[in-house]
């Protein structure tokens, strides 16, 4: 299930890239839409667990105990 979520993502993250017409547009969709996001958040706590579970999902930085 989780290989088969990964492959759904990717394919609509790829379907997303390509309605951009270069590098510059698709980095502002993206800023936006972090922007939004994070403004959705209601406290601190959501807002690490967003920026956890996107941002540095592809790197797993490790905690810090």
């Amino acid at each position: 299930v989780k290989l088969e979520l990964k492959e759904n993502k990717e394919l609509r993250v790829n379907t997303e890239i390509q309605d951009y017409r270069d590098l510059s547009e698709l980095q502002d969709h993206r800023a936006q839409k972090v922007n939004q996001d994070l403004l959705d958040c209601k406290d601190h706590q959501e807002i690490w667990g967003y920026l956890e579970n996107t941002v540095y999902l592809g790197n797993k930085v490790p905690k810090e105990k």
